[in-house]
């Protein structure tokens, strides 16, 4: 068995509202384990991109925070942590790879100088053997001429190029986990195909544990060992990555895969999961499952209260009542 390295548990993140605050995140539990790759996936909205920013203590204080569960990375309980011993933490062993690296990269500043300074934060290093590394890192990813582009400013580069030195910079000092939010997201399809297969080499030369984060069941099945899948801030379902493609069980899961456009079947129109996803004031007021609403499924029971994960064996778990031996 693999160690785990990160472990969040009933994790609760809300945002402050005017009346009550908004829950973003609501009770989601999940796992990773080392050199593993775990796939969140779900629409926009359910809460993937608040978990990971919740990991890497990004909520700002103004708008929200964590309101309850736990996050423990390498066994360390990150939340109760002060913010120089968690500073120590994060941009070495815990990075982060975020979805529009022009907002996540200083103007300001020469690419090689950021992530110089990444480096000399966490290692005891000179100047000069830490340009070294830098123009090294830069090679690693697949950028031409290093020596050229440490020396240039993220807007001279394009958006492949700019997302190629967050990966340089997140991998500098050898995390043990890497959460990569949407990062190919923005990109033309052949860039996104070499950002993946730059972070595929990456994490196994590393034996890097992956947090991968996407609506795009494709990039799912290309880079994930396991899958969660979250709506509405829960997590409803969880399985090995074969098994999630071979055999969803949540009817959410179902109704994301047959949305996927096959061209082995000849369609005028392509399978929709019928309404929305309901907003904060909906999911306020609800009792039961969130997805009831939208679920052709859909027992009495499943307004009323609200389902706990069940182990279906195999390694996967469902939240819905359809399995429940009651």
């Amino acid at each position: 068995m693999s160690k785990e390295i990160l472990r969040v548990n009933n994790l609760v993140t809300e945002f402050w509202g005017e009346d009550h605050p908004t829950k973003a995140v609501d009770e989601v539990s999940f796992h990773v384990n080392e050199g593993e790759v775990l796939g969140i996936v779900g629409e926009s909205g359910c809460g993937k991109s608040v978990t990971s920013m919740s990991v890497m203590r990004l909520i700002p204080e103004q708008a929200g925070g964590v309101t309850g569960g736990e996050i423990l990375f390498d066994g360390k309980d990150i939340l109760s942590m002060g913010k120089k011993e968690f500073s120590k933490i994060v941009g070495k062993d815990l990075t982060m790879i975020f979805q529009e690296p022009l907002s996540s990269l200083n103007p300001l500043l020469t690419c090689g100088y950021q992530i110089v300074e990444s480096i000399r934060y966490h290692e005891k290093i000179g100047k000069k053997e830490a340009w070294a590394k830098a123009e090294q890192l830069l090679e690693m990813v697949g950028i031409p001429l290093p020596e050229k582009r440490v020396k240039e400013y993220p807007h001279q580069l394009s958006g492949g190029m700019r997302q190629r030195v967050m990966i340089a910079m997140a991998i500098a000092c050898n995390p043990k986990l890497l959460i990569a939010d949407e990062p190919t997201t923005a990109l033309d399809v052949t860039i996104q195909a070499q950002i993946l297969d730059i972070l595929k080499k990456l994490q196994r030369e590393r034996n890097m544990a992956v947090m991968f984060i996407t609506h795009d069941m494709g990039v799912i099945a290309d880079i994930s060992d396991r899958v969660i899948v979250m709506y509405a801030g829960n997590v409803v379902e969880e399985a090995p990555v074969r098994q999630f493609f071979r055999n969803p069980l949540h009817p959410y899961t179902k109704g994301l895969l047959k949305a996927i456009p096959r061209p082995d079947t000849k369609k005028e129109r392509l399978y929709m999961i019928e309404g929305t996803v309901p907003g904060p004031e909906e999911q306020y007021k609800m009792k039961g499952c969130k997805f009831c609403d939208r679920c052709e499924y859909a027992l009495p029971r499943c307004r009323e209260e609200r389902p706990g994960m069940k182990d279906m064996g195999d390694g996967q778990k469902t939240a819905c009542w359809l399995y429940a031996k009651d």
